[in-house]
């Protein structure tokens, strides 16, 4: 359903999913992680190209001549998840799905089929980047 590519430059590492069905969510999903004072938190981002903003547009071109090439302007970027202590929240601050101390993941809520396939792949992505998939009798190396 979904493709989870890793690109590291430097320090950074950027993690990104791309859907490879028609019911899968069009763009890209990006994740970004960090610390603060409540503790360490996650956000997925579904990112979508913005074809008003195109650097290949015509349109644009005074635009591109003025201020130079500026990739982030060719996204739209809206939050999908938010992540703290195990509780996922929308963007809208409603509680969506919760992780368990012992590592199971569980949907709140009547979800439909593909809403429930993103949220698992999010979850198998956060996991990914966290620690590591790891399966019975696999010798951590």
């Amino acid at each position: 359903m979904y493709t989870i590519t890793a690109s590291r430059l430097y320090a950074t590492t950027t993690y990104e999913m791309r859907g490879h069905r028609s019911s899968t969510l069009g763009g890209n999903i990006q994740v970004e992680t960090g610390k603060g004072v409540r503790g360490k938190w996650t956000k997925i981002w579904h990112l979508t190209r913005n074809s008003r903003r195109d650097s290949l547009n015509p349109e644009n071109e005074t635009r591109l001549q003025k201020y130079g090439y500026q990739p982030e302007e060719e996204w739209d970027k809206r939050l999908l998840i938010f992540i703290r202590r195990g509780l996922w929240e929308d963007s809208e601050g409603k509680r969506v799905a919760a992780e368990t101390d012992d590592g199971s993941f569980e949907v709140l809520g009547n979800v439909n089929g593909p809403q429930r396939d993103l949220f698992a792949s999010c979850w198998a992505m956060k996991v990914w980047i966290s620690d590591g998939i790891r399966w019975e009798g696999d010798i951590k190396a």
